[in-house]
């Protein structure tokens, strides 16, 4: 662990090469530089920006899980026709517990 200079800012390196703090806000949870804040204040373009793209995503997503329920119904029918067209071959041979017909 040290300290360098990057950029004009001071960063400290921890054990592993992803661990790097840098001392630059973030707006990241997940990062070492982001600290919570009481003020919360998210300027109105951005927010309707991500409130449009999360609406978008989860049309995306709606939209693409119809696609594969869609294919999964085609490809049974598909199997279900493909069976049909197979010519029967009569009842199975029925067998008792003792191997007997």
């Amino acid at each position: 662990m040290f300290l360098m200079l990057t950029n004009n800012l001071l960063a400290y390196v921890g054990h592993k090469p992803s661990c790097v703090i840098i001392g630059a806000k973030c707006d990241d949870p997940l990062s070492p530089d982001w600290v919570p804040s009481i003020f919360s204040h998210i300027p109105a373009t951005k927010k309707t920006k991500r409130e449009k793209d999360k609406e978008r995503y989860e049309q995306h997503s709606r939209m693409k899980n119809k696609r594969v329920e869609e294919k999964k119904k085609k490809d049974a029918v598909d199997v279900l026709l493909d069976l049909s067209s197979v010519p029967d071959a009569g009842p199975a041979p029925v067998t008792t517990q003792n191997g007997n017909q």
